[in-house]
């Protein structure tokens, strides 16, 4: 057992620390050992916290670990913060609002430099999560650098995922723009016991209602005066379980690029197979026919669960209901459990979109939406396939 194996499976923080920085570096061997160790995790509660510089992420996150702590959860902080374009540093500097809570021993904070990489999140920050899990994190808060409209990377990683704007930042304009907006579970109108935030509350609401968007919730609070974190936490606690937990590990590589590389454009990606509950089906794959279960996932996007059982150059993804909301609920109570599309592996996938639609086949989605383990997938309309829906993955 390698060193980094051993740091994993002692699960105190000096080893969590060390192996963190491992898993920032690029290691080899902490990419291997987390990934040999991703069935033992146990998803916890991920909750994004982003928004414009100066919005009071920190001073958010520090309240809500107090409420977390009051209810004997135990709480990992990652705080992602900007590298210097000049110098390559980070300045590192938002746990000092949550200074604190640094003796707990129930809470663990880790600041990260986001090293260049776009989208307001650091580049080994879904590797992180999942090893926060494999430690037995009950709750897990992620607050991203000052975040523009366009850094919307953190969706796919947590839910629910909350957008901070305080009262003087929201205008019918602003609310109504697309990006860091519309990706929010939850609005959050900060700084609530300044003037304005029941004027913002409303704007909010009445673009939402516009969008369509009437499910996702809008909570004004004061982090000063300690008022409307009850209503924010409860409003999380509807949107996990609406959702669910569970999240692929993104930065594994792409299905049939490293891992399979005898995998060639147009092979069999994986035969997905429609299930009202995957754990009623998960032993017939996994036991009696003897398939490498790599995983339970949720897609968030999608609304389901995804459970995937390796074959040679291919699998079988077993796939449930994640929500009320999931399409996928329609189509069991239509057509029951079985057969729910087939997938194949291309290498240029807008390239093959264009050439099939000047075949005269017709698109679910034209352009690539994220799929399990970050893939992009586009599906052809089941009436362009004999009633047969085809995905192609790239």
């Amino acid at each position: 057992m390698s060193v980094l194996d051993q740091s994993l499976l002692r699960r105190d923080i000096q080893s969590l620390a060390h192996f963190i920085t491992a898993l920032e570096s690029d290691s080899p061997a902490a990419q291997a050992t987390l990934k040999k160790s991703w069935k033992r995790r146990r998803p916890a509660l991920r909750i994004g916290v982003t928004g414009p510089a100066g919005s009071g992420k920190s001073t958010l996150l520090d309240k809500l670990i107090a409420w977390y702590r009051g209810k004997k959860k135990t709480v990992a902080v990652i705080a992602i913060d900007p590298s210097s374009p000049a110098t390559g540093g980070a300045f590192l500097g938002d746990r000092i609002r949550m200074q604190r809570h640094a003796r707990d021993k129930g809470v663990y904070i880790r600041s990260m430099a986001n090293r260049a990489a776009v989208g307001g999140i650091a580049p080994a920050l879904d590797c992180v999560l999942g090893t926060l899990e494999i430690f037995g994190f009950d709750v897990i808060l992620i607050e991203t650098i000052g975040a523009g409209q366009s850094d919307t990377a953190l969706r796919p990683l947590c839910s629910p995922l909350l957008v901070l704007a305080p009262p003087d930042s929201v205008d019918i304009v602003q609310a109504m723009k697309s990006g860091l907006m519309e990706i929010a579970d939850i609005l959050v109108i900060s700084k609530a016991d300044l003037p304005g935030a029941d004027h913002a509350a409303k704007t909010f609401q009445q673009c939402l209602t516009l969008r369509g968007a009437q499910q996702r919730h809008v909570v004004c609070v004061s982090a000063l005066k300690n008022s409307g974190i009850e209503e924010l936490t409860s409003k999380i606690a509807e949107q996990a379980r609406n959702t669910g937990t569970g999240y692929p590990l993104y930065s594994f590589p792409k299905y049939g690029d490293t891992v399979h590389p005898e995998i060639q454009d147009g092979s069999l990606h994986h035969v997905a197979i429609a299930v009202h509950r995957i754990k009623d089906h998960l032993p017939l794959y996994a036991k009696t026919l003897g398939m490498e279960h790599e995983g339970t996932f949720t897609l968030r996007e999608y609304s389901v669960r995804i459970a995937a059982l390796k074959l040679p150059n291919a699998r079988i993804e077993l796939i449930e209901p994640a929500g009320p909301r999931s399409t996928l609920t329609k189509f069991l109570a239509k057509r029951g459990e079985g057969l729910h599309h087939v997938a194949f592996q291309v290498a240029d996938l807008p390239r093959r979109v264009t050439d099939l639609k000047r075949s005269g086949l017709k698109w679910i989605n034209e352009q690539p939406r994220p799929g399990l383990h970050g893939s992009g997938i586009c599906f052809l309309h089941p009436s362009s396939a004999k009633g047969i829906l085809l995905e192609f993955v790239e």
